[in-house]
C-alpha cells in the first residue's frame, strides 16, 4: 500500500519544504485537465512580452517547463536568456498567478541550489532571507550562476552547437 502524500500550504521557500505543495490543505486534489490549462495559461501569458519559442532566428528567453507527474499546483519556468531574469519578469509571473491562478505557484530555478530557487506566490516572492532583502542584487548575481548551468546543461545533451 502506498502511503499517503504529505503536503505542505503556505508561502514556503524549497529549503522550508521540498515535499508536495497546496495553497491550502483543504485544496481538492489537483488533476491533469487542470495542470494543463494552467501550463497553456501560463505560456500564453509569458508570450505576451518574451519568446518561448526556440527557433533559430530570435532566442528563445523562456520556456514554461514540467510535465503533470506530482499532484502539486506548481509550474517551473525554465530561464534561456538571463537577461530577462529581473524583477519586472518576477512581477509578471507573479501578476499571472494573481490574476489567472491564485491556488498555483510558480518555480524558476537559478544556480540548481535550493537556497536560490524562486517561488512565485500571488502575495510574495520567496527565494531565501538574505535574496529577499534585496532581489535586484540578487538576480543580478543570479544571471552568471544561471547561465552557467543552462550551458553545462546544453553541453551534457549535445545542444551547444
Amino acid at each position: 500500500m502506498k502511503p499517503p502524500q504529505q503536503f505542505r500550504s503556505g508561502a514556503l521557500r524549497l529549503i522550508e519544504w521540498g515535499g508536495l505543495w497546496k495553497s491550502s490543505l483543504e485544496d481538492p486534489p489537483m488533476e491533469g485537465e487542470e495542470w494543463n490549462e494552467k501550463w497553456k495559461s501560463l505560456e500564453g501569458w509569458l508570450a505576451r512580452w518574451y519568446n518561448l519559442e526556440p527557433v533559430p532566428v530570435r532566442k528563445r528567453q523562456c520556456f514554461v517547463d514540467d510535465d503533470y507527474c506530482d499532484p502539486e499546483r506548481t509550474l517551473y519556468v525554465a530561464i534561456s536568456d538571463v537577461a530577462i531574469l529581473t524583477p519586472e519578469f518576477l512581477d509578471r509571473i507573479q501578476q499571472w498567478v494573481r490574476e489567472e491562478a491564485p491556488q498555483w505557484r510558480v518555480a524558476i530555478p537559478t544556480d540548481e541550489t535550493p537556497q536560490n530557487q524562486i517561488f512565485i506566490y500571488p502575495g510574495a516572492i520567496k527565494i531565501n532571507p538574505t535574496a529577499e532583502q534585496d532581489i535586484d542584487s540578487f538576480l543580478a548575481a543570479m544571471r552568471p550562476a544561471t547561465d552557467r548551468v543552462r550551458q553545462d546543461g546544453r553541453r551534457r545533451f549535445g545542444l551547444d552547437w
